[in-house]
């Protein structure tokens, strides 16, 4: 039993994760070297990318919540302990 639901749910991720990469593939354009073919470092490389460029979007929204937290501008704001 926990064999064939293991089985289900990895083919419907496998499935998933085959979705992925042919998003990457055809909608990103990770295959830079342009051969048909997405390679481990291609896919690295975009994955790399796709994560800088979410931390710089976290951190540049990040300071603008905390400057609006920030009412007093000391650089500290104030938060309830239950």
């Amino acid at each position: 039993m926990h064999v064939e639901i293991l089985a289900v749910f990895g083919g419907i991720w496998l499935k998933h994760l085959s979705n992925v990469i042919f998003m990457l593939y055809n909608k990103c354009r990770a295959d830079v070297n342009h051969d048909g073919f997405l390679e481990r470092s291609e896919l690295k490389s975009w994955i790399m990318a796709k994560v800088q460029e979410h931390l710089e979007e976290a951190t540049a929204e990040n300071a603008k919540i905390f400057h609006h937290l920030d009412t007093d501008s000391d650089g500290k704001m104030f938060t309830l302990c239950f």
